[in-house]
């Protein structure tokens, strides 16, 4: 079984991902411009070279040497490696820990499909500060069982490092890296690809450098390396075997399965080529080209940008924030514009802070200083670094092309003399108005350039250092409070202040038992919300409410109550009121929940005549005789929404009876007690009554008065008028006058004859009704 590292497993997952990248073609990573030359170290970790008599292991570790002249200066350094198998992108360069950046990945070399890999990391730091002298690649574990890569004669593994300086004394050079991880074999036999982004200027001083891997000094058929077409060779690298495990830098001819090899470069590219075509040929060896360096004579004169003075002033002044700077920006390079408009971002402790803009064109050599005013925010710190980036925005974009892009940064650190302080409002709970104590250091949450002068009750007493507060740690009070504090350095002085604010405890005077009135919840679970009308004088409003099962629970606002399930008659729970303004003043109580069952006190038929409609007002109920209510009521279809208040009847002066006769009526006598019930039986009448053609006024008892019979019970808001036959008002009344006696309205006895009525029956949508009567004597 192999076990792979986690960076082992990342490739894994980007080759199984993408399994159409078998190799990685060739293209730029990264320019310099200027005075500029390359070199390269490295070794082999083989044994010998591979083969069928070659060593089927590799070593633990190898080393090279580095020689820096005093007159270079290293730019960058990057770390190459490589070898059979899935890799091991966790390495060490003289003992300090590499991982891999950048990962490459090919298996294409042999026939069978065997898995190489490559791997990069910019080591630019260490190699700075270690300089020249010996550097040992080691820890690296190819992750495979390495005799399927003997049999094949293909098990290697190896270091680089390319090293970009700077030498004054060299004329203005461009040079670029290309990688990649690209095979050329026998079953392929030619690998060309073209690198360009150059612009050569004097070829003389041209030179191109190769790291490949996998190369062997007794394979020689076929092979070739020819660039725009011609062909390469070296003393150390024939032309009909150029990669043959040799280091043209070290001059080493055992630098096994890999080659570090340099050219120089004379017809193969021409003044002002910015292109060069590559072409590796061989009938036998199989090899993988990790890098191309190439270095030209550049017709790029650039410009390099960067700072050179930089003061700061104002900042030693009491209470100030805001700082002025006078900082000079320069055109270091003997080529070149730095254009005016260029960006110079500013950061405050490495955060983005603000940006300004160069309002001149620098040519070579050239300088100018910008004024600028920077306010510092409030919420600062008064220690901090600032930092300055010419040609950069926010977001670290450049736009000017420089000879350096490393030199663009000034930094300094600013000490402001102000003080900084940040304080909470402390907030008390008093019970029944009595006095409560609270440390006054406890609203301090930060303090930055001072200490505290004191504590104190006025800001004039702030002001002068008088009547400052003794008891700080146990202030006692009442009542809602300012409190002002003197913060004070070697300079300055400043008042800040904070609030006490006081909350009174919450209490219930008068806390009733909970009552639900009726037996058709059949011990379901009650929502909370149903718990809230529990007292009779306590206003709510400013606490929130809480219930709980345990008085642990509501100690430690713990299972909160949103809903319960009853299973008794009566269940004690606890109800607890926390202040809105001071969730750490609250108050508990133990509170009864109490079930009672319905009562349904009668029921009654309402009638209605049928000549109505059926639309019936449910206010005349209160009105019908020994059923009068005298609470609240509401109607409803159904005793279990009555029960519940569930779905009342919403318009009950114009109920549809079509919805249904048979009614609940629920009221109350007391809002704090159960409610009564009555039964509704609303039914539509006939409403037929009787009018008499006739009566005779005569005193003999009998048909004494013009009677209609039911009239009043079926429409008690009836009038009537009675006319004679010439049109003459004779009797009007209602159901509280007198029936009519045969007598005008003065009083006198009418002569026998027909007269005419008119009944108003009292109801907007019936019509009056006309008739006739006989008046006999």
């Amino acid at each position: 079984m192999i076990a792979l590292c986690k960076s082992q497993l990342l490739l894994l997952l980007l080759i199984t991902i993408s399994m159409s990248m078998f190799s990685q073609n060739i293209s730029l990573h990264r320019q310099y411009e200027g005075k500029y030359d390359f070199t390269a170290i490295g070794n082999t970790l083989n044994f010998d070279e591979n083969g069928s008599t070659g060593t089927c292991n590799v070593m633990l570790q190898s080393s090279a040497n580095l020689n820096i002249s005093s007159n270079q200066t290293i730019e960058a350094a990057y770390l190459y490696w490589a070898g059979s198998g899935n890799g091991d992108f966790n390495v060490k360069i003289n003992n300090s820990n590499i991982t891999a950046q950048r990962f490459f990945y090919t298996n294409t070399l042999t026939s069978n499909g065997l898995d190489f890999f490559g791997a990069f990391a910019d080591i630019t730091s260490l190699v700075k500060s270690t300089g020249s002298g010996i550097y040992t690649f080691s820890d690296i574990a190819l992750g495979v069982n390495l005799s399927s890569y003997c049999d094949f004669g293909v098990n290697f593994a190896g270091w680089s490092i390319l090293v970009v300086y700077e030498d004054v004394n060299l004329p203005n050079r461009q040079i670029s890296i290309f990688d990649g991880f690209r095979t050329v074999n026998q079953a392929s036999k030619k690998l060309s690809f073209n690198v360009s982004g150059f612009n050569a200027k004097n070829v003389a001083t041209s030179k191109i450098g190769f790291l490949v891997w996998d190369g062997d000094s007794n394979l020689a058929v076929g092979e070739s390396l020819k660039i725009n077409g011609n062909s390469m060779s070296s003393n150390l690298n024939p032309i009909n075997n150029v990669f043959n495990g040799t280091n043209s830098y070290s001059g080493s001819t055992n630098l096994y399965n890999m080659d570090l090899d340099l050219y120089y470069l004379t017809n193969e590219i021409q003044n002002g080529d910015t292109t060069a075509n590559i072409e590796l040929e061989t009938n036998q060896d199989g090899v993988i080209v990790h890098n191309i360096v190439l270095s030209v004579e550049s017709e790029k004169e650039l410009p390099d940008a960067e700072f050179g003075s930089l003061q700061i002033s104002n900042n030693e002044l009491c209470d100030n924030r805001n700082i002025e700077i006078d900082i000079e920006i320069l055109n270091s390079s003997n080529y070149g514009v730095i254009p005016s408009g260029t960006p110079v971002a500013i950061f405050l402790n490495n955060s983005y802070f603000d940006i300004f803009y160069t309002t001149q064109n620098l040519n070579a050599g050239e300088s100018y200083i910008e004024n600028l005013v920077l306010n510092i925010p409030d919420f600062f710190q008064t220690n901090f670094s600032i930092t300055f980036n010419v040609d950069k925005n926010q977001n670290g974009d450049s736009f000017v092309e420089e000879v350096h892009e490393e030199n663009n940064i000034i930094s300094s650190n600013i000490m402001l003399i102000d003080i900084i302080s940040e304080f909470t409002s402390l907030k008390v709970c008093v019970e029944n108005g009595l006095d409560t104590t609270v440390n006054l250091n406890n609203a301090i949450l930060n303090i930055d350039g001072g200490i505290v002068d004191g504590f104190y009750n006025t800001y004039n007493d702030a002001s002068n250092s008088i009547n400052d507060i003794q008891n700080v740690n146990s202030y006692s009070l009442n009542n809602s409070e300012t409190i002002f504090v003197k913060i004070v350095n070697s300079q300055c002085s400043e008042i800040f202040s904070f609030d006490i604010i006081v909350s009174e405890k919450p209490s219930i005077s008068r806390l009733d038992d909970i009552i639900f009135c009726d037996n058709y919840l059949d011990f379901n679970t009650i929502p909370v919300s149903s718990f809230l009308s529990l007292t009779s004088n306590q206003n709510l409003n400013n606490y929130f409410v809480d219930f709980y099962e345990t008085l642990e629970d509501s100690q430690y606002n713990t299972n909160n109550l949103q809903e319960y399930f009853f299973e008794d008659f009566e269940q004690k729970l606890y109800i607890k009121l926390t202040n809105k303004n001071n969730l750490d003043c609250a108050s508990i109580y133990p509170v009864n929940f109490i079930f009672s069952d319905i009562e349904i006190l009668g029921s009654l038929i309402y009638e209605q005549c049928s000549s109505l409609g059926t639309y019936v007002d449910l206010a005349k109920v209160n009105d019908i005789k020994d059923f009068g209510l005298h609470g609240g009521y509401d109607f409803y279809h159904t005793i279990e929404n009555a029960a519940l208040s569930i779905d009342p009847i919403l318009d009950i002066s114009n109920y549809n009876l079509e919805e249904g006769n048979y009614l609940y009526v629920k009221y109350f006598e007391n809002t704090f007690e159960c409610p009564f019930f009555y039964i509704v039986d609303i039914q539509l009448n006939s409403c037929e009554f009787f009018i008499p053609e006739g009566f005779s006024p005569n005193n003999d008892q009998i048909n004494d008065y013009f009677q209609i019979l039911q009239l009043e019970d079926f429409y008690p808001n009836f009038k009537i008028k009675i006319f004679s036959r010439y049109g003459v008002l004779v009797y009007k009344g209602d159901k509280n006058d007198k029936l009519w006696d045969g007598r005008s309205l003065n009083g006198k006895l009418l002569p026998a004859s027909t007269y005419y009525y008119i009944i108003d029956l009292g109801e907007e949508n019936l019509k009056p009704i006309k008739g006739w009567v006989y008046l006999n004597k």
